[in-house]
């Protein structure tokens, strides 16, 4: 990049600046609430709900999971399956807990803000065998997008 300078042409390259870290009036880092709220996954196999709160960088929030079945031709809910969630929020990333106290067991998930800000993207890091799967057969995907209730 060609800078002028005064009269002359410069070859210097100007160096980006770091974005800084937003400060509170009380000196505190700022951690916007990007995860907080209803997010919702669906497919004809299953259904998830997350209601998630944010304080800070504290995430916590809660799950339902429903699996569906069709019996007699009629879809309808066999299996449902309900937890929590907890984790750190440090960016727009976050690993969070997953726990299913039905069945003494827990996992651990990534949850990361899409790209448009309007989604989260789920990535199974440790499946809960147990309280999410039936006989080694998971109710959910590996990776999946979470959207806002009632989009």
């Amino acid at each position: 990049m060609r800078i002028i300078e005064g009269n002359r042409f410069s070859t210097h390259t100007p160096v980006p600046t770091a974005t800084p870290t937003p400060i509170r009036a009380d000196g505190s880092d700022y951690i916007p609430d990007l995860f907080a709220g209803c997010w919702q996954f669906e497919t004809e196999e299953v259904q998830l709900e997350l209601q998630l709160e944010q304080r800070g960088a504290d995430l916590k929030g809660t799950f339902l999971l429903i699996k569906l079945c069709v019996v007699d031709d009629v879809v309808s809910a066999c299996r449902i399956r309900e937890g929590s969630i907890a984790g750190t929020v440090t960016a727009s990333e976050i690993e969070v807990s997953v726990d299913i106290p039905e069945y003494e067991d827990q996992g651990t998930a990534r949850l990361t803000v899409g790209d448009d800000w309007g989604s989260l993207l789920w990535q199974e890091l440790d499946y809960p065998e147990v309280g999410l799967a039936d006989f080694g057969v998971h109710y959910l995907p590996p990776t999946f997008t979470l959207v806002p209730c009632d989009v």
